[in-house]
């Protein structure tokens, strides 16, 4: 399934509908795409609902047990229901949450709801955050995983996963 979407992916990238802004490689965007996807999805999946904060997952899922995959992400289906239930989190004051393929969390970036869904605009949003990083760091692996955690001792484990999901696809 991965294959087919890398397939689908490069041939729109061929046929010129892919981001025209991102000045990344696509490799260095795929790489963190790979590291964000949930085992349990296709590659670009793109309705999901991660929590950060362990209780609040463990809250939620009590109501809620249907949309759970795993002890901390909820797989939302479609747009709407993501759309929903997002807004319906943010009402109860659960902010922390990571959203749609690129796992964009949603505390740290404020978007409309709907956009966390949107594969291609989530790319777009991941894109600018991954270029403001390198921006910031210089073009190395500490910018690349500061997209996940500016933190040196997470930014170092993300590395690793991103170093073999880059080299993995080359």
């Amino acid at each position: 399934m991965r294959n087919l979407f890398l397939f689908l992916f490069f041939s729109f990238s061929l046929f010129g509908f892919e981001n025209k802004r991102c000045s990344l490689k696509e490799p260095v965007v795929l790489a963190v795409l790979e590291a964000e996807s949930h085992p349990k999805k296709e590659l670009g999946y793109q309705y999901l609902i991660s929590f950060n904060n362990k209780e609040e997952a463990r809250l939620v899922k009590k109501y809620l047990p249907k949309y759970f995959i795993d002890s901390r992400t909820m797989d939302c289906e479609n747009i709407e229901t993501c759309a929903l239930l997002t807004k319906k989190l943010f009402e109860s004051g659960f902010y922390n949450l990571d959203l749609g393929a690129f796992q964009i969390n949603s505390y740290h970036h404020k978007y409309p709801i709907e956009d966390y869904f949107n594969y291609e605009k989530s790319y777009k949003t991941a894109c600018g955050y991954l270029e403001k990083m390198i921006g910031k760091y210089g073009y190395n692996w500490f910018a690349i995983a500061s997209y996940n955690s500016q933190s040196v001792l997470n930014n170092v484990k993300y590395q690793h996963k991103l170093i073999d999901n880059y080299f993995e696809k080359r």
